[in-house]
């Protein structure tokens, strides 16, 4: 291979291990996010025997157990529609990339406490 080709090589590996390595971190954290919510629907007593700060506490402390750094993710939504109990984590992270190119990023995290097993997509019904 010529210099040119390897420099090209050089580029495109680059490319690929900056956007790695500034997306890689935010796809971890949301992974906490929900391994939390996960742990959370395990909850001895049921969730929905918790009161929404109780729900809130929790979460937090699992957040700064794991070292999650994204304050935007720490918006906790608690609904309860009557014996149903809906947690959500739905932000959004602007990440720069390149000079004035960001990537945005949506997550959409959802524990419902009818369906816990099936945390942490949002579930139609």
């Amino acid at each position: 291979m010529s210099l040119y080709g390897w420099v090209l090589v050089l580029m495109v590996a680059g490319f690929f291990f900056t956007v790695a390595f500034k997306l890689g971190p935010v796809y971890i954290d949301n992974s906490f996010i929900a391994s939390g919510l996960k742990d959370l629907g395990r909850h001895p007593e049921g969730v929905e025997t918790l009161s929404n700060g109780q729900i809130k506490k929790e979460l937090m402390q699992f957040f700064s157990i794991n070292n999650v750094r994204n304050e935007e993710a720490k918006n906790i939504k608690v609904q309860r529609n009557g014996e149903v109990v809906l947690v959500n984590i739905d932000y959004e992270i602007r990440v720069p990339m390149f000079a004035n190119i960001d990537v945005v990023l949506t997550f959409n995290n959802q524990l419902n406490s009818k369906f816990p097993g099936q945390c942490c997509t949002p579930i139609n019904e």
